[in-house]
């Protein structure tokens, strides 16, 4: 009897398990490496689709929280071309690169623009040593698609964007050097969002993103990030920046009062310039201690609020002039004055660049990604400014090289661990 049952048992096991076999043939009618080809095809057939391109919001930083940027991509069989509106030292907004991309299937479909692009890879590649640069991604996991809108992930750093059809009326250059105008216009450093008559909160800006103050019971300060992308007349975040119960997203600009003035249905809300309190306090004339030498330096306004500028001559042995000019900043996070490695002014056709060195022992980075962060004291009237730089202090690379490369390292001038000191507004 008991063998009886097993035999039993064993007989509807085989049954069952035949019965499993044929519905999971009968479900999946192709095999995976079918399936993966398919859609490879089908996204692919997608993306060439659009006679005008798609618009990509590129999200990057980290977790994409530093901002957003337009990219347009207009794709063909094997080659995409691509335009932006995010201006580099090298890319004007609105120009075209192209350069090959790939769809593929791994763990599920993606898009690779792995053949270097000078547009995308610039948000990817890091900046030098310790500095990831832009963490964005040139790898993207396909999470779904529409004839209109395709879902993507950046593969390395996870960020979810997404990717619309273009209208095919929209002139990508236009569109593009607008964006770019009014990222630029509206560059300010602090805002006041206002409800109505209302200061409602403090909005900082960095890069592209909004940072909204908060304020907790013990008067401390803390920030929510917003990213944003610029439109052709404004911003929109990439999520709502909710403040005291009101929601906003979309918002344009208005550059002769440099306002933001949100266009949501029922909202009552404006971001407002601010000119930080100690801004001003920057402006003027200054006695610059440069080792055993000294100058006149005048700092005048650049961007209101935000930056100034120096304007510097020099007289060369062959009787001519040479001029730089150099940016500073006004640092709100830290209410002080810096500047950052930067290209001051051209030599023989070549860029001369600021760049932290040892001037006594010859030494130098060759690197704008840096910054001489300033140190402000008051005493008896008198106020000073020292600077020191950052990450190369610690090396004693705090002097200003003024450098350019012309059949090798040449240097214009150096500013031997320059002290400040304000002689007159």
């Amino acid at each position: 009897m008991k063998k009886l049952i097993l035999y039993s048992l064993l007989a509807c096991a085989t049954v069952s398990m035949q019965s499993c076999l044929f519905s999971e043939e009968d479900l999946f009618e192709q095999s995976s490496a079918d399936r993966e080809n398919a859609s490879v095809l089908e996204l692919k057939s997608l993306l060439t689709s659009s006679t005008n391109g798609w618009r990509l919001v590129y999200r990057y930083g980290n977790e994409g929280m530093s901002g957003a940027a337009n990219l347009f991509f207009k794709f063909d069989a094997n080659e995409v071309t691509v335009a932006s509106d995010y201006a580099t030292s090298s890319y004007t907004p609105g120009q075209t690169a192209t350069s090959l991309y790939t769809v593929q299937s791994y763990n599920g479909t993606e898009i690779s623009f792995d053949s270097y692009n000078e547009i995308l890879h610039a948000f990817c590649e890091p900046n030098g040593y310790n500095d990831p640069g832009l963490m964005g991604d040139y790898e993207f996991i396909v999470r779904s698609t529409s004839e209109n809108e395709i879902r993507l992930t950046g593969k390395k750093h996870g960020v979810e964007m997404v990717m619309t059809r273009l209208d095919d009326t929209l002139d990508w250059t236009t569109y593009l050097a607008a964006a770019a105008q009014i990222s630029d216009d509206s560059d300010y450093n602090l805002f006041n969002l206002m409800q109505g008559d209302q200061k409602v909160a403090s909005v900082m800006r960095e890069g592209r993103a909004f940072l909204l103050e908060s304020v907790d019971e013990n008067g401390t300060s803390s920030y929510a990030y917003y990213p944003f992308v610029c439109t052709e007349n404004g911003v929109k975040t990439v999520e709502p920046m909710v403040c005291n119960g009101i929601s906003m997203q979309n918002f344009t600009w208005d550059n002769a009062t440099s306002t933001f003035t949100c266009t949501d249905e029922g909202s009552n809300v404006k971001l407002v310039f601010e000119r930080p309190a100690n801004y001003e306090k920057y402006l003027g004339t200054y006695h610059v201690q440069s080792g055993s030498s000294s100058f006149s330096l005048t700092l005048e306004v650049k961007k209101d609020g935000k930056s100034y500028q120096a304007t510097k001559t020099y007289y060369l042995s062959d009787g001519g002039t040479w001029t730089m000019n150099v940016e500073f900043y006004y640092d709100t996070e830290r209410d002080d004055i810096s500047a950052n490695g930067q290209v001051v002014g051209y030599m023989d056709g070549a860029a001369v660049g600021l760049y932290p060195g040892l001037r006594s022992g010859g030494n130098f980075y060759s690197t704008l990604e840096t910054v001489f962060e300033g140190t402000t004291t008051e005493q008896d009237g008198q106020m000073t400014i020292t600077f020191k730089n950052n990450p190369y202090s610690q090396l004693e690379m705090n002097d200003w090289l003024f450098i350019y490369n012309s059949g090798g390292y040449r240097m214009m001038t150096a500013w031997e661990n320059p002290v400040f000191t304000k002689v007159s507004d």
